[in-house]
């Protein structure tokens, strides 16, 4: 039988405040011709359905409107769990209403009934049906700890909760193929990524080897993992850098799962276009872009001298044209601002970067140094919009 892999939908996110749910309601469309057309009885979305733990209605109804389109489409078993972006009390609340309809929502670890996570797919196979996992599902805290002993409890805490429940999937369903869905960050083995934020790497050479595909959720692009285990990615682009990558959904085959999925690529839902450049060459890039007649979004960096009306003059540019200016800056800091140092100057009126940039220049960094420090910082601040963001979904 086919199953189909997605994961990362993060319904209802913005773009620097844009919403995009007309991108969220093709992608969701085209994923229900693509169950019709394939004849697809299984599907599973591997976590962060949603982008916030209380959406917005209008991604919930976008939602609700995919698992009714997956009934009508003949999916015999739609298997949804929660990522770290998504309340499990919000997704496990129509819990018993869903399963009329054939799909199966986990929003935490049910520690008093683990055979709950169990899906047996009529005879074909197994699905160990797994939402990411917080701390508290897989240990108890101890006072006292160091940060590396609560890092390594944690990944065995993660691995051991796989194998009890592959040993209890090889019980009750002998014979049949293994299939699991999981909601974090896998690497091959032990050591080779350190942790971002609040997200540690899990080591997947010590999971069973009974499990033949473990369908994940997390990252973005999608990717091999192991031969067994892969990142079905996000099905749309979630910010600018990641426009240029293709994006895909996976189809594996229980009759053999030694073979890797299937990989469809998917359409473009919305164009997204980063211009960089003096003004002379934005303007020659917006006029090419232009002519194609494509309602395409742009980010727009500025690398020469600081212009006070960016945006203004941008918008100038893209009038009476297709394109939307989506954000802009110029990479250069204001020359009044680092001129600035009158004691009624306000941290309050500075970016965090333009306050870094500052102090280099004060500090008198050779400019070949400066590009690494910047990018230094900017996985700094993404850290900590990490650390926030899973802070907040818990």
């Amino acid at each position: 039988m086919k199953i189909l892999h997605t994961a990362d939908w993060h319904l209802g996110a913005s773009l620097n405040n844009v919403k995009r749910y007309h991108e969220f309601s093709a992608m969701l469309d085209f994923l229900l011709d693509l169950i019709r057309k394939e004849q697809i009885p299984c599907v599973i979305v591997a976590g962060d359905i949603f982008d916030v733990p209380v959406p917005p209605n209008r991604a919930i109804e976008l939602y609700y409107r995919f698992l009714t389109g997956c009934a009508a489409a003949g999916v015999r078993d739609c298997i949804i769990v929660a990522g770290n972006h998504d309340s499990p009390s919000f997704i496990e609340a129509p819990k018993d209403l869903l399963k009329r309809l054939n799909v199966h929502v986990f929003g935490s670890f049910n520690k008093a009934d683990p055979a709950s996570h169990l899906i047996d797919l009529n005879g074909e196979a197994v699905v160990i049906a797994l939402p990411f996992l917080h701390e508290r599902d897989v240990r108890s805290s101890l006072s006292g700890e160091t940060y590396n002993e609560q890092r390594n409890a944690l990944q065995q805490g993660t691995i051991e909760t796989y194998r009890n429940l592959t040993a209890l999937a090889k019980e009750k369903y002998p014979g049949l193929p293994l299939i699991a869905t999981g909601h974090f960050w896998a690497v091959e083995k032990e050591g080779e990524a350190e942790p971002v934020g609040n997200t540690h790497p899990i080591p997947l050479n010590e999971f069973p080897p009974e499990i033949g595909y473990l369908a994940l959720g997390h990252i973005h692009g999608g990717y091999p993992v192991i031969p067994t285990c892969y990142y079905s990615g996000s099905p749309l682009p979630m910010k600018f850098d990641e426009a240029e990558k293709e994006k895909c959904v996976l189809i594996v085959e229980t009759d053999d799962l030694s073979k890797p999925p299937e990989i469809l690529p998917l359409p473009i839902f919305q164009p997204m276009k980063t211009l960089c450049g003096n003004m002379e060459e934005i303007a020659q890039q917006i006029a090419e872009l232009a002519k194609t007649g494509n309602g395409i979004w742009l980010r727009v960096e500025n690398t020469g001298a600081f212009q006070p009306n960016l945006r203004t003059d941008l918008l100038d540019l893209i009038k009476e044209t297709k394109l939307e200016l989506i954000s802009c800056g110029n990479r250069e800091p204001n020359p009044a601002i680092l001129r600035r140092t009158v004691s009624s100057e306000r941290l309050s009126e500075l970016t965090p970067e333009t306050v870094f940039k500052r102090l280099l220049t004060q500090q008198e960094i050779p400019e070949e140094e400066q590009n690494d420090l910047l990018d230094a910082f900017h996985l700094a601040e993404e850290t900590l919009r990490i650390a926030e963001r899973e802070e907040k979904a818990e």
